[in-house]
């Protein structure tokens, strides 16, 4: 079962909610902070860049004790943004085995862990292109 924290249950409101998910990347002391409201949250400031999050599936064979969840896409803009691009900015960056933390905020949402944390891992491939990262 997921532990949802108190905070992110009492920003659901019961006819709309405005979910958004954060991601962050980091390897080493390199840290990309991602979400789709772009700002400081939690003392940290994040970029927009039109981030995108596939959906997650998980998958549990109780037999074999094997669990399993389906590769996770996150994808961000390329285009120039305050006359950069993602890829130039992060051009010295591996992000190969990078570990990805992806959360659900709302707006009650004050630091990470009032966060829905719903996903711990490490980027296998990275490609990109002038639209897309």
């Amino acid at each position: 079962m997921i532990n949802t924290p108190q905070r992110f249950k009492d920003g659901l409101d019961k006819k709309v909610s405005t979910i958004y998910p954060i991601v962050i990347i980091q390897k080493g002391d390199n840290i990309i902070r991602l979400s789709q409201k772009k700002g400081l949250f939690d003392g940290e400031y994040y970029e927009d860049r039109f981030l995108k999050v596939n959906s997650i599936n998980e998958k549990i064979d109780i037999q074999e004790k094997k669990f399993q969840v389906n590769q996770v896409r996150v994808q961000v803009s390329n285009y120039i943004i305050n006359q950069i691009r993602f890829s130039e900015k992060f051009k010295n960056f591996s992000f190969t085995n990078a570990k990805v933390d992806i959360y659900y905020a709302n707006k009650a949402c004050k630091t990470l862990d009032d966060c829905l944390s719903i996903f711990k891992g490490f980027v296998k491939s990275y490609e990109g292109n002038k639209e897309t990262v």
